[in-house]
């Protein structure tokens, strides 16, 4: 009688384990059903025109450079009112020219390039269609297309809006966080932490 309880009893755990196996399977499957995932949206020239602003003024260099022209006000205005110390026009002109630069001026003229360069490269078109899978991204346009892996990329950067990919200081692939699922930025994020790509690689958390 004992001994017919233990062979159930190691029946029992045998089935257990192959279910719990079974399980597991099915659940690796579903994970590596995703190779490839294809999006189609819609770029406009306002997300263009803010993902690379963000992208511009989020650079250490860019950021260093206008506190750097900022402490330059600050010693201007101290000396020409404060220390009553003479003033060249000429430094002033360009003391206000090398803070109207990253101010004014930079913010205008890629606003103007916006208009001018949305539609003219397939990273700027504005309905985007591109693949993404574990070796890279294709992206197909009216007339061309181009593919890159994940390591070719310059820099890959995720904000509170946006994906962007950098082949260049140029060239910019730019994804709306807006277009896509949650779902869909966890698969694109694991896309590019399973690659061997290490530098240059900026990716948040929901």
């Amino acid at each position: 009688m004992a001994v017919s309880k233990t062979k159930k009893s190691l029946e029992d755990m045998e089935y257990l384990l192959q279910d719990d196996v079974g399980n597991a399977s099915s659940g690796d499957a579903e994970k590596e059903q995703v190779k490839n995932l294809r999006l189609d949206y819609f770029l406009s020239e306002d997300d263009f025109y803010d993902a690379n602003m963000r992208y511009m003024y989020t650079s250490p260099k860019v950021i260093i450079a206008m506190a750097l022209c900022f402490v330059l006000l600050f010693q201007l205005i101290w000396s020409m009112f404060i220390a009553q110390i003479p003033v060249s026009t000429t430094a002033i002109g360009m003391m206000i020219a090398a803070i109207a630069m990253p101010v004014v001026i930079f913010p205008l003229m890629l606003k103007n390039q916006s208009k001018k360069m949305i539609d003219r490269h397939v990273a700027w078109e504005k309905h985007q269609h591109i693949t993404f899978t574990a070796k890279g991204i294709t992206a197909t346009g009216k007339k061309t297309g181009h593919k890159y892996k994940w390591e070719e990329f310059y820099q890959i950067k995720e904000s509170q809006k946006y994906f962007i990919f950098n082949v260049n200081n140029a060239v910019k692939y730019i994804l709306p966080k807006i277009k896509i699922s949650g779902e869909q930025r966890e698969i694109i994020r694991g896309f590019i932490n399973n690659s061997s790509r290490k530098k240059r690689t900026h990716l948040l958390n929901d």
